[in-house]
């Protein structure tokens, strides 16, 4: 399995006294997974907060219970039940019937570096290999149609007065479990080296994708470069909440060479020559 390392974090930002968003970065019992979560809670003061620690609580327990499915089912059933969870908890907190979240969660397999993707809302999941950053999640919104298909700059979508307004989150209505439509889904190989990015509209909405760029392309480790981003956040005005979960792949160590055929001498001995690459 290869090296890689994982740091989640999450901050009120500048303007906020308290923190809607919640995060998961963790392993999965003794499978070679990682559950990985950026999720942005709506809904007032103490309503979003409770709807974003239902849904990173339910994501954690439901996979940890449900391992024998195919992992990309196993993250679209347990979005449902969290969905369901924040439901229950309305009908028992007539206060918080309007609490919902939004989020953006990935279950990778270690061993094969594949990234089991399930989105909904306006929290994001960037990719980043040898082509450069791509954003793997379609923000669901106007303005996050109109930058997708190119109607609008990214410049324009972080100013535009209807960046905030979503039209779907977990906790919005009741949904069937497997309703088409509702949940973003898909599988995507995480090259060596590569890196996944988790996050929150507290980041985006402030720092641009050059930007994240430069600090995922610095010298720093995976925490230093977490803590860079929520820093940038920060020092733009920190409007809103801010989550970063990422997580970076190690270099692939190259192969050993295949040592040369043995050659035999006049005095009848054996001998070669082999070499072995230096880990980078």
């Amino acid at each position: 399995m290869i090296g890689y390392g994982c740091v989640g974090r999450t901050d009120p930002g500048r303007v906020r006294k308290n923190n809607e968003d919640a995060f998961v970065a963790t392993r999965v019992q003794d499978t070679p997974w990682l559950l990985l979560a950026a999720i942005d809670g709506v809904g007032g003061y103490e309503g979003g907060e409770v709807a974003a620690d239902i849904t990173a609580r339910t994501l954690q327990s439901y996979v940890a219970a449900h391992t024998g499915d195919t992992p990309l089912d196993l993250m679209k059933k347990a979005f449902f039940e969290a969905n369901d969870a924040i439901r229950a908890e309305q009908a028992l907190r007539p206060e918080l019937e309007s609490m919902a979240c939004v989020a953006s969660a990935a279950l990778v397999d270690l061993e094969r570096k594949y990234a089991h993707v399930v989105h909904v809302g306006d929290s994001r999941i960037y990719l980043y290999g040898p082509d450069g950053l791509r954003k793997i999640t379609h923000d669901h919104s106007l303005v996050g149609y109109l930058e997708d298909h190119g109607d609008i700059t990214e410049f324009q979508a972080m100013h535009h007065p209807q960046r905030n307004l979503i039209d779907r989150c977990l906790g919005d209505a009741h949904r069937e479990n497997g309703e088409d439509g509702f949940l973003e889904s898909g599988i995507y190989p995480i090259p060596a080296a590569g890196k996944l990015l988790l996050c929150s509209d507290g980041l985006t909405d402030l720092v641009t994708a050059r930007q994240i760029t430069e600090i995922l392309t610095s010298e720093a480790d995976t925490a230093g470069k977490a803590d860079a981003l929520v820093d940038a956040a920060n020092a733009l005005g920190g409007k809103d909440n801010i989550t970063v979960v990422l997580l970076e792949l190690s270099p692939e160590e190259p192969e050993p060479e295949v040592p040369a055929p043995a050659k035999k001498t006049r005095c009848g001995l054996f001998r070669w020559l082999g070499r072995r690459k230096k880990k980078d």
